[in-house]
């Protein structure tokens, strides 16, 4: 893409930083004004969240989406692969092989995050699922980084 436009850049790293930065955003405000969220939003969650934001997309293989989409389902059909799943496997092994301090619910939780499954979760943390990986309607702080993030380097005006 830098060939097409010169100053964008499209780093996984980059955008991994700046969506760990609008969960934190993001997180601060439910915390602030609960009325926002409909429900109790805690430190913890925030550090859950923004854990998922920075995790969210280590599962990428090379060529990114064109891995997911096209060569995995030739490859490997039998595997349904996706980076999100890739991710959560990925997260659970980190942990695991470094000793992090994080405690297995706080890992599965974490992962479910990544992966947008919310379903065996109390229906008021339902919208932190959302935050990250929004299954229902696709806004989340994902889009929000790349979208802000490659315009700004695009030059497109505010």
């Amino acid at each position: 893409m830098q060939y097409v436009w010169p100053t964008a850049t499209h780093s996984r790293f980059e955008h991994c930083i700046g969506t760990w930065n609008f969960c934190q955003k993001l997180m601060d405000k439910l915390i602030k004004d609960s009325s926002l969220a409909n429900c109790k939003i805690t430190e913890h969650d925030k550090k859950m969240v923004s854990i998922a934001g920075l995790c969210h997309d280590i599962g990428h293989g090379p060529f990114s989406h064109v891995f997911d989409g096209k060569f995995m389902p030739v490859c490997r059909p039998e595997l349904n692969f996706t980076h999100e799943e890739m991710g959560a496997k990925l997260l659970e092994y980190m942990v695991d092989h470094n000793n992090l301090e994080l405690e297995r619910s706080e890992v599965k939780f974490i992962q479910d995050l990544i992966t947008g499954d919310y379903q065996n979760y109390d229906q008021e943390k339902w919208l932190l699922f959302d935050v990250v990986s929004n299954k229902r309607n696709s806004i989340d702080v994902d889009k929000f980084d790349y979208l802000l993030r490659d315009s700004y380097y695009c030059g497109i005006q505010k």
